[in-house]
């Protein structure tokens, strides 16, 4: 049993990693039905820092707003995907770049912060949306490391292992992913990593049975 005053009071970011088509998206809509949520999916590749045409995180809280029905207090616990996170990594030979803008944008947005929403419904007005008690969720395939791991657990083998072999098992640091190009500071705002695993033949059969 939780309490739910506490279960309001925190602040979860969850990094979900793993292939396209593993059930990623699926899991967060089914998540908000199950605790009845506003939803919002939005591919991090189009999103924008300040400066920049695109998508802004005002846009993504209205979109909050407008899925709870007005409801305020009910969006500011709602749930908001960042999808496609891998492909704002910064590769390290750019140095400054947008990508590395957008990171940089995103930090305190995931970290809690109060933002004014402009409302453009039948009366224009501005709301303050407080995101500290958002759940984020940030979805990446991250392919190159986990092919990276599955090369190097390949490679450490001896004897005259099945190149077919199914045990495909690797571990993903915290390292790994700063290697590959999410800010230090980023990702630390993460608190809860998840990792889904690609399906076989068999998980395949069994889901359709």
């Amino acid at each position: 049993y939780i309490d739910e005053a506490e279960l309001d009071s925190r602040k979860v970011n969850i990094l979900m990693d793993g292939s396209t088509g593993t059930g990623k998206t699926a899991m967060a809509k089914a998540i908000a039905a199950k605790f009845d949520l506003p939803i919002v999916i939005t591919n991090a590749n189009s999103f924008s820092e300040t400066g920049y045409v695109g998508p802004t995180i005002t846009d993504m809280l209205k979109k909050l707003i407008n899925q709870a029905n007005g409801d305020v207090k009910k969006a500011e616990r709602g749930i908001i995907v960042l999808d496609e996170i891998d492909k704002i990594a910064v590769e390290k030979e750019y140095g400054r770049s947008m990508k590395r803008g957008v990171q940089e944008e995103l930090l305190t947005f995931i970290g809690g912060g109060k933002y004014d929403v402009k409302m453009h419904d039948q009366f224009s007005h501005t709301i303050s949306f407080d995101t500290s008690k958002i759940t984020f969720i940030l979805m990446g395939a991250f392919t190159d490391i986990r092919e990276t791991k599955i090369k190097e657990n390949d490679s450490n083998k001896i004897g005259f292992g099945d190149s077919n072999d199914k045990d495909k098992s690797y571990t993903i640091t915290p390292q790994d992913y700063i290697d590959y190009g999410l800010m230090r500071e980023f990702f630390g705002r993460i608190k809860v990593l998840v990792s889904t695993k690609t399906y076989s033949k068999e998980d395949l059969m069994k889901i359709l049975l």
